[in-house]
This record gives C-alpha cells, sequence and structure tokens, in this order.
C-alpha cells in the first residue's frame, strides 16, 4: 500500500473537504490513522514552488538532527569511534537555520521589490503567518511550566510577567535573553527582517538590478567590517554590550535577496549548466566541511586564519553565504539533480509543514529522551534507534500542530489571497 502522501494531480482531483475534514475521518476510521494524518500535513497543489518545499525539509532535517545529536549526547558517553562526530549532525546541522534565513530574503525580497507593497498591509501578513503556530506552541510551553516548576524558565514575581512579554515580542535572540521555547531566537531575526526588508526593497525598486546586487554586497561587507571593530562593541542592546561580530547570520538574507537579484539575469540563468550544477555541489560540500571544522577543530583553524579564535561566526556565516546562492539557483532554474532531488514527495511534505516542525521537535525530543532514557544504553545502535523515534514522535507532534492550526490559521489565509 502506497503511503506517502497524494501528489498534486491526486489533490487537485479530490473533492474539496472542510478545513478539519480530516480529523473527522480518523475519528470514524482511526486506522491507517498515520496516512490521514500525512495527507493533513500536505498542501499538494497549493504550494506554487515545490523546489522551496524541498529546501526548506533539508533545512529543518539538518536542525533536526543537530538537536537529536546534542540531546543525546549522553548516548555517546564511553562509546569509542568517530562516530561520535558526525559531521552533518555536529557542525553542518546548525546551518540549517542560515537556509531559512536565505529563503525568507530571496521570498521577501521579491515580493517586494516586484510591484509597490503597503507596509501596514505586510507586517499584517507577516504577523498572520508566524503567529498563530508560535502563539499555540507558547500556550503549551506556559502549561508545562506550571505543571513543571522544576523545569521552569520563567523567573519569579514581575520579572516573570516581563519575560514573558518579551517572549511573546520575538525580542530574545536579537537581545541577549534566554528564549522560552529554544529555537524561537530565530524568530526574532525574521521579525526584525520583516520590518527592515519593505524599507530596503522600497529604497532601491526602480534601481537596475546590478546596482542593487552590488549595494546589497556592499552592505553585507561593511556590515561585517564593523561588527568587528572595537567600536561595534561599545554599542549596548537591552543594557548589555554587544558580543563579537554578533547577528552575523543577517547576512544570510541579503544573500537570499542576491539570489532573486541574480534568478532574474538571463545570462546568469543561461549558465546553470550540469557543469555550474556539479560546481554549486562541491563548493557546498567545501562550505559543509569548513563549518564542521569551525564547530568541531577551531584551534586548528586559528592558527592559519586570522582573526578567526576571536571572530569565528564571520567565517562560517560568510562560508555558507558564498555557498548557498549557487545552489539555489541551479536548484530553481537549472532543472538538473538538485532540482529533482528537492521534488520528492516526502521531503517537499515534511519542507511544508517545517515551521510547525521547528517549533514542536524540542518537546518531543526531551519527553523521548526522558523515556528512552530508562531502556537504552550508550551505543551506536541506541544512538540511531533513539533519533528513529524522536523523528517519528517529531513527525507527528508537528503534523498537528500544523493541521490543527497553521494550515487552517496561516496558510490558507495567504492562500487565499494569492488565488484572488
Amino acid at each position: 500500500m502506497q503511503t506517502c502522501p497524494r501528489s498534486p494531480a491526486d489533490e487537485r482531483a479530490a473533492p474539496p473537504r472542510t478545513r478539519y475534514g480530516w480529523l473527522r475521518e480518523i475519528l470514524k476510521q482511526p486506522w491507517p490513522w498515520w496516512r490521514k494524518l500525512a495527507e493533513a500535513g500536505w498542501l499538494g497543489g497549493e504550494s506554487r514552488e515545490p523546489v522551496l518545499d524541498g529546501i526548506r525539509g533539508i533545512a529543518i532535517l539538518l536542525v533536526f538532527l543537530a538537536h537529536a545529536d546534542r540531546t543525546f549526547l549522553w548516548l555517546r558517553e564511553g562509546v569509542a569511534g568517530e562516530w561520535a562526530s558526525l559531521w552533518f549532525t555536529n557542525g553542518v546541522g546548525h546551518a540549517g537555520v542560515e537556509l531559512f534565513f536565505v529563503l525568507s530574503g530571496y521570498l521577501l525580497y521579491g515580493y517586494l521589490v516586484a510591484e509597490p507593497r503597503a507596509y501596514g498591509h505586510f507586517l499584517k501578513r507577516r504577523i498572520e503567518r508566524l503567529y498563530p503556530a508560535f502563539l499555540a506552541v507558547f500556550t503549551l510551553y506556559l502549561a508545562l511550566s506550571y505543571a513543571r516548576p522544576d523545569r521552569s524558565k520563567i523567573p519569579p514575581g514581575w520579572d516573570g510577567a516581563g519575560y514573558l512579554a518579551a517572549n511573546i515580542l520575538l525580542l530574545p535572540g536579537i537581545f541577549d535573553m534566554r528564549p522560552m521555547i529554544t529555537v524561537a531566537w530565530s524568530l526574532s531575526y525574521e521579525l526584525l527582517f520583516y520590518l527592515i526588508v519593505p524599507w530596503v526593497a522600497l529604497s532601491m525598486r526602480r534601481w537596475r538590478p546590478r546596482a542593487r546586487c552590488w549595494t546589497l554586497l556592499g552592505f553585507a561587507l561593511a556590515y561585517t567590517a564593523y561588527s568587528v571593530t572595537d567600536r561595534y562593541r561599545e554599542v549596548h542592546v537591552g543594557g548589555l554590550p554587544l558580543p563579537p561580530a554578533a547577528h552575523m547570520r543577517l547576512v544570510m538574507f541579503v544573500a537570499g535577496m542576491l539570489v532573486y537579484e541574480w534568478s532574474r539575469m538571463e545570462g546568469v540563468r543561461a549558465r546553470l549548466t550540469r557543469g555550474m550544477e556539479a560546481a554549486a555541489l562541491a563548493a557546498a560540500v567545501l562550505a559543509a566541511g569548513f563549518v564542521y571544522w569551525t564547530q568541531e577543530h577551531p584551534q586548528a583553524l586559528a592558527a592559519w586564519l586570522p582573526g578567526f579564535g576571536e571572530f569565528p561566526d564571520v567565517y562560517r556565516v560568510w562560508a555558507l553565504a558564498a555557498a548557498a546562492p549557487g545552489l539555489f539557483l541551479c536548484a530553481l532554474w537549472g532543472g538538473g539533480l538538485v532540482g529533482r532531488v528537492l521534488r520528492w514527495p516526502w521531503l517537499r511534505w515534511l519542507g511544508q509543514q517545517s515551521y510547525s516542525f521547528y517549533l514542536m521537535h524540542g518537546l518531543a525530543m526531551l519527553a523521548a529522551s526522558e523515556v528512552l532514557r530508562r531502556w537504552l544504553s550508550p551505543g551506536l545502535a541506541a544512538y540511531w534507534v533513539a533519533v528513529a523515534v524522536v523523528g517519528l514522535a517529531s513527525g507527528t507532534v508537528s503534523t498537528l500542530l500544523f493541521a490543527l492550526v497553521e494550515k487552517p490559521l496561516s496558510l490558507a489565509v495567504h492562500i487565499k489571497s494569492a488565488r484572488l
């Protein structure tokens, strides 16, 4: 029996369903519930760009593997072998968030440059996209904090009220604060980008594409140079000084904006041959290997890279920013192996609900870790069993969040607007 989500053609041919019709089907006929749940987490033909869904799937998979490696570190205690330093989980996995930033830069900057948009309407749509799922998970964290006060991050008294308000406003991340939802730090970067990018796009919309490209690249270089100076360290945010080269990940949004500009140039698209795709893949592998070394062998790099010991994030982010555009361009316009892989249905399915998965997988990991501690002993097989179990648990709870909250309250509004 085929268990993967239905294809876009099947989705269009199927009779229309109500918003929560999938839930009633599960209650009427519980088995096979997992297939119905998978279909509930599938947008099918409503997704306008399947390749971007595949990129989201790769990004969230990297994030998941990195966090799983950290969560199940106890399974590696006393175990010999290089398997404990899996490069894609320990090092490169953390680059998944940067891929999301490149996607945001590409999509939102392109949306705003294409034609004038009202600033208020743009922010309203982004809040509708960001907050429903976030508030649902935030409420769950709040309930668990009161149920398990020994695990709560909420300070006592009025400090707790301020802490909750700051988290609702998505301040942790840009500001030096501990987020209640661990992964929510990246949402503060997204929100900052939402506030800034309309003005950037509006100011440069009538410029020639090449002028916009040089300006964006110059801005990224200037910000990098300023962030490693002593004067940058004198800047205080929230009463606290910024660490050296803080917020270098903002450069990844610029990389996405450049992807949009280059993807509209016929000369660039004409060069996206199979040879260019192979070169882009090689550059991505080299960047991934470099990022691994920045995480696992920083002392070796500090010996021959000037300033690496003090500013490792500068090197790491720029390695990713240099490799990402070529890979994105080949995926979007190359028509080769990269694009075919990214159109794989299961990868697209994971990418379409990547935001819900991103918010929920941390809780699933903590719960699974507490249970598995009673059953598993350190070892390679036990490690992968734990990863498989927590992957299944994360996929289940994130699909529920996607089907119950994100899809009807966030995505349905955008899909309807796009059709109109």
